[in-house]
């Protein structure tokens, strides 16, 4: 718990850099940039990472050629993101001697569901991506001098500005206004179902004002501007923040299962599981697992809950200020 109270504080504090510096734009600017070193030619050749037989592994994946293309990949990502730690304001030393192990993790979670027989029964990367993370943090535990290059947020983050150019405007257009209309529903409904629920179990009002917000928007950044609106306790935010991250873990593997165990069509599924689950970045993983179809609809679902993070603070700031007077 201590470290959950030590990231929102990291985080709390990093939201008082100037706006183009926070983690939230520099995640654009990082993306856009991608964007448009690809657009003027600078296309490295992308690794091979999909086999079938165990002479495939040794001759198509582990080859010289197909490492170097994934180093220089590596080393590319590396020079871009270090600006973007440097301006948030993190130990740029650090986060270069972590981001070797963490790039070499989720690129052996990418050759394992290479495999074949792993495509055949689902089994995306992320899955084992998300085992591998379970296993080091629950073992060994994450190092020091690893920690600061574990920056999911700011990957996915950058990595949906990038997912963005996938998404034609047609898309947008077709499956957007559906998509806005639902998020809507879902942020109205789930948030006033969780706070009666949190009610009925005796949960104090800042602790269920904290929760409800981030089930029904996106989690914990939700949570957050939650908390800072109705000015809350921070260990209050801690519990709320947890349990958040507990929850989403096993859903990111259950709920696509689900939609392809009853048959529910990609894009029902991708806008069930945008409307679900509470973090973006679990949104993407899930979705993923099923089709792109499914990621794009969940992505669009998301992305319109989150815009609603300043209109929900907006609100609950009036209505906290309100019952203070009565």
């Amino acid at each position: 718990m201590a470290n959950t109270e030590t990231t929102v504080t990291t985080e709390s504090t990093r939201n008082d850099l100037a706006w183009w510096r926070n983690e939230d734009w520099l995640a654009v600017w990082l993306g856009f940039l991608i964007i448009a070193l690809v657009l003027v030619g600078l296309r490295p050749e992308l690794p091979v990472l999909k086999w079938a037989k165990g002479s495939e592994l040794l001759g198509v994946v582990f080859t010289a050629e197909n490492i170097w293309n994934s180093i220089q990949i590596g080393i590319s990502i590396l020079i871009l993101s270090t600006i973007g730690v440097a301006l948030i304001g993190g130990n740029i030393l650090r986060y270069i001697v972590g981001f070797p192990v963490v790039y070499a993790l989720s690129w052996f979670s990418q050759v394992i569901a290479g495999n074949s027989t792993m495509n055949y029964w689902g089994l995306e990367y992320v899955i084992f991506a998300l085992l591998i993370g379970l296993l080091i943090s629950n073992t060994v535990g994450v190092p020091a001098w690893l920690s600061e290059a574990v920056k999911t947020e700011y990957y996915i983050k950058t990595g949906l500005v990038i997912l963005g150019t996938s998404i034609l405007f047609q898309e947008i257009i077709k499956a957007g206004a559906l998509g806005i209309v639902q998020a809507l529903m879902v942020v109205t409904v789930v948030w006033y179902v969780a706070f009666w629920l949190s009610k009925k179990l005796r949960v104090d009002d800042e602790t269920s004002v904290i929760l409800s917000t981030a089930v029904s928007i996106c989690g914990v950044s939700a949570a957050i501007a939650a908390c800072g609106a109705i000015q809350g306790d921070r260990k209050k935010l801690s519990y709320a923040t947890s349990l958040v991250l507990i929850v989403a873990a096993p859903m990111i593997i259950l709920l696509p299962w689900i939609v392809k165990a009853f048959g529910i069509p990609d894009a029902v599924g991708g806008a069930w599981i945008g409307g679900t689950l509470d973090t973006t970045g679990s949104v993407v993983a899930a979705s993923g697992l099923i089709s792109e179809t499914a990621l794009k609809i969940g992505t669009i679902v998301k992305l319109s809950q989150n815009v609603l993070i300043g209109v929900a603070a907006f609100l609950l700031a009036i209505w906290w200020s309100l019952s203070a007077l009565t």
